[in-house]
């Protein structure tokens, strides 16, 4: 009578995957076993436990997969913040420096002490924008909604009104 190692056929059956979909039957042929009474007492819950095997692989593989999205979505959600941190030092810097200047026709920047109310406006859209974006990102408002196009413009205009701000003459001064 021929002795067979059941524990490892046992490994066989349950953990490679080209035996996933075999039925006992199945792998008794291959392995050229016969299929009686003894094979089936020696491989009583040989399916139930690959099932859980696949059970178990399935969920860990799931679980990697739901870790690497929460990961992506951390990064993500930290280079909005940088951003939005970026949108309001600039917001910030147009306050404290750039609000009541102008650039005359010569590149010279004066200080003409009258606010711009479009610069005004566009400052007050990105910090409205800056705020509501650090919320978000800080779990503080789970359900803004952006609005694209109001963004966009505020950003347009704060990216407008950095490029008006550089003086165009020789001299080297920067407001």
């Amino acid at each position: 009578m021929i002795k067979y190692d059941w524990v490892k056929l046992k490994r066989e059956f349950t953990t490679h995957s080209k035996y996933a979909t075999m039925s006992l039957r199945e792998f008794a042929s291959v392995k050229n076993i016969p299929y009686g009474a003894n094979f089936r007492k020696h491989t009583a819950g040989w399916l139930d436990a690959r099932a859980a095997k696949q059970s178990h692989k399935s969920r860990k593989i799931e679980e990697k997969l739901i870790e690497q999205e929460i990961a992506s979505a951390e990064e993500f959600n930290r280079r909005h913040l940088r951003l939005y941190t970026k949108a309001l030092a600039a917001a910030e810097k147009i306050l404290d420096e750039q609000l009541g200047k102008s650039v005359d026709m010569f590149g010279k920047v004066h200080d003409t002490g009258i606010f711009s109310g479009s610069k005004l406006k566009s400052v007050a859209q990105i910090l409205e924008i800056a705020q509501k974006g650090q919320r978000m990102c800080l779990g503080m408002d789970k359900d803004y909604d952006p609005q694209t196009q109001s963004e966009e413009s505020a950003i347009d205009s704060l990216l407008q009104h950095l490029k008006e701000r550089k003086p165009k003459g020789g001299d080297g001064d920067r407001v």
